[in-house]
Order: C-alpha cells, then sequence, then structure tokens
C-alpha cells in the first residue's frame, strides 16, 4: 500500500515542481541519492566522478522532468539517467583525443605530445638477446679480432 502512496505523493510532487515550485525537487530525490551515488559509484570506481556523475543526473533529471511518464517508477527513470551518465563518461574516457598533423599553432591549433606505446620487450627481449648471442660469441672465441671481422663481410679466411 505504501507503494502507491508514494507513486501518488511523487507524481504530486512532480506536478508541483513542473509547475514552479522548484524548490521541492529536493525532496522528490532525497529517498534515491543513496541509490543514485551508489550505482554511479559501482560504475566509476573513483568517489569524486561518482558524486559528478550522479549530481549530473540530478540536473539532468530535474531539466527534463516534463518528459517522465508517470507509468514508470520515478526512482528507475532517475537511475536510468545516471546509468546513462556513467557510461557516457566511461566511453568518453577511453576514447583517445586525436589532433590533426595538418592544423599549426598559428591557425588556431595547439600542440600536444603523442601518446607513445611502448613497445619495449621487457625480460623477455633481453633474454632472447643473451640466448642467440651465446653461441656467437663461443664460435668467435677461437678467432682473433681480425678473422671475425673477415667473416662479417663476407670475406672470410
Amino acid at each position: 500500500m505504501t507503494g502507491t502512496c508514494e507513486t501518488r505523493d511523487e507524481a504530486q510532487l512532480i506536478a508541483s515542481i513542473l509547475a514552479g515550485e522548484t524548490q521541492l525537487y529536493h525532496e522528490l530525490i532525497r529517498p534515491y541519492e543513496r541509490s543514485v551515488y551508489m550505482m554511479a559509484l559501482s560504475y566509476m570506481k573513483n568517489e569524486a566522478d561518482a558524486e559528478d556523475v550522479a549530481q549530473e543526473a540530478f540536473l539532468k533529471a530535474f531539466h527534463h522532468l516534463a518528459t517522465f511518464r508517470s507509468e514508470a517508477k520515478f526512482s528507475t527513470w532517475l537511475v536510468g539517467i545516471a546509468l546513462n551518465e556513467a557510461r557516457s563518461r566511461l566511453r568518453h574516457e577511453a576514447v583517445m583525443r586525436m589532433e590533426s598533423i595538418d592544423h599549426t599553432p598559428e591557425e588556431g591549433g595547439h600542440i600536444s605530445p603523442a601518446i607513445l606505446r611502448d613497445w619495449s620487450f621487457g625480460d623477455r627481449r633481453s633474454n632472447h638477446h643473451r640466448k642467440c648471442r651465446a653461441p656467437a660469441k663461443a664460435g668467435a672465441n677461437g678467432l682473433d679480432q681480425g678473422q671475425t671481422i673477415d667473416r662479417r663481410f663476407g670475406s672470410g679466411t
């Protein structure tokens, strides 16, 4: 029974807010602040980012309150907005910003360093390098320096 009562109260609050009593908006969202924040935190893995997502979700819900359809639960709609905001931010973080090399600083663009990928092989390369060089060193131990140089250039003695 309380669910129907809450829905009716929410519908009345929404109608009042849309009629101009915007100070009631906090009363409307207060029961859902924690759940919106916790959902945002589960996606963002960072308290500051989760707070930003929650705040942005509350602002978007306020600005689009007139589009809320009363056949859905307000809490579901609000959490959905927060979920979309979190996903959007994660998507934008994942996209690397690329700049055209055609633009020069004189044309109003700016130059920033590129993100370079680490192409080193770490220990794998050094182990491979040692394994390959060991037989070459062993074979060259019986030669003097002149013979080694001759063999490198193909004349061989």
